[in-house]
């Protein structure tokens, strides 16, 4: 009998998470404590509004958006 994974088996309920209003640089701080590349980011009432990627962070610190980025 083969059993079918759900999304709901793999994720993760202790979320680190981002507000609109955050910094960039407190943003890449949590990422990097919680040693994730995406974070969701809520609202004042805390409703998810986006998602924010290492890659964007980096991006926001001066890297050309249309050059790659090399993952180690």
């Amino acid at each position: 009998m083969t059993m079918q994974m759900t999304v709901e088996d793999l994720m993760t309920t202790a979320l680190t998470t981002a507000h609109v209003n955050d910094t960039v640089e407190a943003a890449d701080f949590d990422m990097k404590l919680a040693n994730v590349r995406h974070i969701p980011v809520i609202d004042d009432r805390r409703r998810l509004v986006g998602i924010v990627s290492n890659r964007d962070i980096l991006r926001a610190f001066g890297l050309n958006s249309k050059a790659p980025i090399r993952i180690r």
